[in-house]
């Protein structure tokens, strides 16, 4: 009787039949799972018809939109929220966006040109290795201030660099950076951006302008106190001399002032968040004509004419970083200082509605045990 021949498979190869893998050596079966959908959400092309600030369709308003005609609230409150469009900053910074190089750098840029030190911890960990750029901050974020001159034998920081031995300033200010971008930092750059700011900020004007008047009357000690309410200073830039700079000798002058410098000090100090120009001093590359910020004074637009509220900091910011339709804001183009500006911004809201639990506790109080209450009389 002849033999049955079986049929082999030879151990080097294998078979494939319905997404499932067969090998003579080890059975093993494997799921080829489909591929995920992709998800197309569309183009940002919807306009909101009070701003013109740019939105997906997925962004409307469910409640007051219709699929002709979607509604958009999230930027401006339906109108609510009337404020200036970012000021075009002069063509010699405009041009430098356009320069590689600068781009590259424009934090380091920024922090050499604030006039207010930034205080907080950068994680430069999170950027090592491949991937986009992230801006990391831990612990809390402050801005300081110091005195108009260094005390002692410090050498000049920050603001103190527009003012103290101006013949060299961009040799002081290159030694007072101290970042590992230093060596990158193009002179040119820095030598243009002097002369702007120079030109163009209200802010060195006026403190470049103090040194001069305390030198002509002799003075060793005095303040100098900003403003921090200059009419129209949100919808043009601030004309010289608005901003004060006012020399006084009084030490207890001008305590209601937000913030009040010292020819020379011990120590800086914090700035208040609530001072209109608590960001514009930190990001002269991003306002640099001085111009005034968020400030507890700003109100909603009032269409019922009952008593006008509040323009929260979230409403200010929201409003702010809004891409518009053929409003063009340099500010979503900064990149690296986008991000650090959009981190900064969020800690004020933060710290906006901490201030506002702290402050209002009896109101809370009273709410709360009111709605307990309320649910207790329901249940019985």
């Amino acid at each position: 009787m002849p033999k049955r021949k079986h049929a082999s498979i030879p151990s080097s190869s294998s078979t494939s039949l319905d997404g499932f893998r067969y090998s003579s050596r080890r059975l093993c079966l494997i799921t080829v799972s489909p591929m995920t959908a992709f998800y197309d959400c569309g183009d940002c092309i919807y306009i909101c018809d009070f701003c013109g600030a740019l939105f997906w369709f997925a962004e409307r308003n469910l409640a007051q939109s219709t699929v002709a005609h979607p509604q958009y609230t999230r930027c401006c409150m339906s109108s609510s929220v009337v404020l200036p469009y970012v000021l075009i900053p002069p063509p010699e910074i405009r041009a430098l966006y356009t320069n590689v190089s600068f781009m590259a750098d424009i934090r380091a840029y920024n922090s050499m040109f604030s006039l207010t030190s930034f205080g907080a911890t950068v994680d430069k960990e999170v950027n090592k290795g491949r991937g986009p750029y992230v801006f990391k901050l831990s612990g809390h974020i402050f801005h300081t201030i110091g005195s108009i001159y260094p005390d002692n034998d410090d050498a000049p920081r920050f603001l103190q660099l527009y003012i103290h031995d101006t013949e060299n300033e961009i040799h002081n200010k290159i030694n007072a950076f101290t970042t590992p971008e230093k060596k990158t930092l193009d002179p040119s750059i820095k030598q243009l951006l002097i002369q702007c700011l120079t030109v163009h900020n209200e802010y060195v004007w006026t403190f470049k302008t103090t040194k001069k008047i305390a030198e002509d009357m002799g003075l060793d000690t005095y303040l100098v106190r900003l403003y921090n309410s200059v009419p129209d200073r949100c919808y043009v830039p601030p004309a010289l001399g608005t901003l004060g700079g006012i020399i006084i000798v009084d030490q207890n002058a001008g305590a209601t002032y937000v913030i009040i410098l010292q020819s020379k000090s011990g120590r800086p100090h914090r700035v208040s968040k609530l001072h209109p120009n608590y960001m514009h001093l930190q990001y002269p590359i991003l306002f640099p004509y001085g111009e005034e910020g968020w400030s507890p004074r700003l109100k909603l637009r009032n269409t019922t004419g009952s008593s006008p509220k509040n323009l929260t900091v979230n409403m200010y910011y929201t409003y702010q970083i809004h891409a518009r339709h053929h409003i063009h804001s340099h500010i979503l183009d900064s990149g690296r200082l986008f991000q650090q500006y959009l981190v900064d911004s969020y800690t004020c809201i933060e710290e906006g509605r901490l201030d506002y639990i702290l402050h209002h506790q009896e109101e809370l109080h009273t709410n709360y045990i009111s709605g307990l209450y309320d649910a207790l009389s329901e249940r019985r």
